[in-house]
């Protein structure tokens, strides 16, 4: 979703994901910050 005029620019996103398995990591420091389970959903805003 956006809105858009003459002074600005404003957008919002999302995603999300379900597999049908399960995920299961090791925590260590390169997988720490990865999804561990077998849904992730993710968003972010753009200004």
């Amino acid at each position: 979703m956006s809105y858009k005029n003459k002074f600005m620019n404003f957008g919002l996103l999302g995603a999300f994901t379900k597999y049908n398995g399960s995920l299961e990591r090791s925590l260590t420091t390169y997988n720490q910050f990865e999804f561990n389970q077998n849904q992730n959903f993710c968003s972010g805003i753009s200004l």
